[in-house]
């Protein structure tokens, strides 16, 4: 084999070499482009579900809450009461209405 032989062998062989690191680049790159569109894709979703955990009531609020509806109920409870106790004035005051209506009709007729 001739110098020039070898020196064309060792061409071809650069040229093999650097079409091989092109492909093992090329494939190198789509992988890495997916990771990097996976890795921006993930971002966002955990940046939307902090927003979520943020806005979502904790377990201390989430109990004044309870506390707050308690003392409602017990509100309502006494509300219930006073309106009962008041319906007996209410029928007191009707009967009294009723009685000085025929009064009235009673004194209008004479």
């Amino acid at each position: 084999m001739t110098t020039f032989e070898y020196f064309d062998l060792a061409l071809d062989m650069a040229a093999v070499v650097v079409a091989l690191y092109a492909i093992f680049y090329a494939h190198t790159r789509t992988k890495d482009s997916a990771r990097i569109a996976e890795t921006s894709s993930l971002r966002e979703r955990v940046t939307t579900l902090e927003a979520q955990l943020r806005e979502t009531p904790t377990s201390k609020s989430l109990h004044e809450v309870a506390l707050g509806l308690e003392r409602l109920s017990g509100d309502l409870k006494v509300v219930v009461e006073r309106t009962d106790g008041m319906k007996g004035l209410f029928d007191l005051q009707q009967s009294v209405v009723v009685r000085l209506e025929d009064y009235l009709k009673q004194m209008g007729c004479k």
